[in-house]
């Protein structure tokens, strides 16, 4: 049996899709023996889309079953945070932190322990750029965050994030006093 010419996605009742721009030859035979039409794919496409906008409007739902407020943001923050260029800057901070760190060591025995202003001034820096990736991430993941395969790494961060913050509380109450 001859099916009609098929253009563009096809998505087949197995859940198969064929992305081709054309698709212009003619199946002359199914598998199964049925024939196929195109409205039968368009019926199975628009029902899987219905599906597909039903999942995510549960996905939309937090904990308590109440819709999320801010699904456009947090699509953005998932954007965002999920980016290549994101994990290279923040990849780029903590290498940048770490040279810090040793730089700010070697002056300590070099100088004495001497707490020197710019490093405590870079240390905080790198805190709040750390806070912030850490605020965009829990935006973007919401309660997913302390539930992903990844929990345990995001319980680190998030452990060193708050020692960071305790640690430049700390200078600015001894710079006060």
């Amino acid at each position: 049996e001859e099916v009609s010419n098929l253009q563009g996605d096809c998505v087949f009742p197995t859940g198969h899709v064929v992305t081709s721009p054309s698709l212009t030859s003619p199946v002359t035979r199914v598998s199964t023996g049925v024939r196929v039409s195109s409205r039968a794919f368009d019926a199975e496409d628009a029902q899987r889309r219905e599906e597909a906008e039903h999942a995510q409007s549960e996905e939309d739902m937090d904990q308590e079953g109440q819709a999320d407020a801010y699904p456009y943001v947090r699509t953005c923050l998932q954007a965002l945070t999920g980016s290549e260029r994101f994990h290279a800057f923040i990849a780029a901070m903590i290498f940048a932190n770490s040279v810090l760190i040793g730089v700010e060591l070697q002056f300590q025995i070099d100088h004495g322990d001497v707490a020197d202003t710019y490093f405590n001034a870079l240390e905080c820096v790198f805190g709040a750029i750390f806070f912030i990736e850490l605020v965009l991430r829990l935006g973007s993941e919401s309660w997913r965050f302390f539930c992903s395969p990844m929990w345990a790494w995001n319980l680190f961060d998030l452990f060193l994030v708050v020692l960071s913050l305790v640690d430049a509380f700390m200078y600015v109450h001894r710079s006060v006093l």
